[in-house]
């Protein structure tokens, strides 16, 4: 994915991800998240995975539809 330059909140949480694991999988869940170098990635949680990442704050902002640019 590009990127537009622009800030994302993240919450702060770290979770392991892997590019390895097969969409298919069993309990797979396909995710957006920002590495800790800044770049957007999909890709899949993994609790073993060998690299971590962020979710976007707008991910899971239980007010997130308040925000929403009309």
């Amino acid at each position: 994915m590009k990127g537009t330059g622009k800030a994302m909140p993240c919450d702060a949480q770290k979770v392991s991800y892997s590019e390895n694991l097969h969409p298919g999988a069993e309990g797979v869940q396909v995710q957006t998240l920002v590495t800790e170098h800044g770049t957007v990635v999909r890709t899949y949680f993994d609790p073993d995975g060998d690299k971590v990442g962020y979710v976007s704050h707008f991910a899971t902002c239980p007010a997130a539809s308040e925000h929403r640019k009309r």
